[in-house]
């Protein structure tokens, strides 16, 4: 734990989109060591610290600053969401592996599902130096889902979406855009299950290089609690831990049909 950071961090300013909030907190020592893809563990300092910490990818960072996207889906994260400016979180990171950034000149294809876009916005700024050829599909249950992605028009990405009810984009699923994708795309894909398998098919089918952000029911965020294993394709190889070999993986590291 000697490279990571246990502090208590103010909240500098908040974003808000549909049920989406991006906190910005104050954290310097942890906006120098982070790189795209790699998350934190936060929670709700005493006298309501009742909860186990969550894991939150890391989804920007400015100066001094870092920004979480939260979803609001549970306890945690509706009482994060509540939060104001000047208010403290309780922040261990930066904690485990991110994204390989070397492209070898391949065009770039994001692969969002929900919430699943939140370590984009980093790692397109890490890429922005190799590429001018990002593109972000995000999928989502309605408009509302999607409502956060101002940073990618901001950024110059171009996006494709997808919705389930019809209301914006393409209707149905963020995969049905992928048809097109060959192996010259270097691929990064976060986001549910059900959609992280799916896109994981497709690109070994393809032999396309594909990175996978993998998300895992984590207690400590530091390999102890074994709560966010996954099975290698190899079966007489140990499970991998989500929250210290990942949360990145390529396509071929992992097994997500069990």
């Amino acid at each position: 734990m000697s490279d990571k950071v246990f502090r208590t961090c103010p909240i500098t300013r908040l974003e808000r989109f549909g049920r989406e909030t991006v906190l910005w907190i104050q954290a310097p020592d942890i906006a120098a060591k982070a790189v795209a893809g790699q998350f934190v563990m936060v929670g709700l300092p005493r006298p309501r610290a009742n909860f186990l910490k969550r894991a939150i990818s890391i989804h920007a960072i400015d100066g001094a600053e870092v920004a979480l996207a939260v979803l609001t889906v549970g306890d945690v994260s509706v009482a994060l969401s509540r939060l104001t400016v000047g208010d403290p979180v309780e922040v261990i990171g930066p904690l485990g592996n991110g994204f390989d950034l070397d492209i070898q000149g391949r065009p770039v294809a994001m692969v969002a599902g929900g919430i699943g876009h939140a370590p984009f916005r980093f790692l397109a700024a890490a890429l922005a130096d190799r590429t001018k050829d990002i593109t972000l599909y995000a999928g989502g249950r309605d408009r509302a889902a999607l409502s956060g992605l101002g940073w990618a028009d901001k950024m110059g990405l171009k996006t494709v979406l997808a919705s389930e009810d019809g209301s914006i984009g393409q209707g149905g699923y963020v995969t049905d855009l992928l048809g097109d994708l060959s192996p010259a795309t270097q691929v990064y894909v976060c986001g549910p299950l059900p959609m992280l398998r799916s896109v994981q098919a497709l690109a070994l089918a393809r032999a396309i290089p594909c990175q996978l952000s993998l998300e895992g029911k984590m207690a400590c965020g530091v390999g102890v609690c074994l709560g966010c294993t996954c099975a290698r394709p190899d079966p007489t190889e140990a499970y991998a831990k989500v929250c210290t070999d990942g949360p990145v993986f390529w396509a071929e590291e992992v097994k997500l049909d069990g």
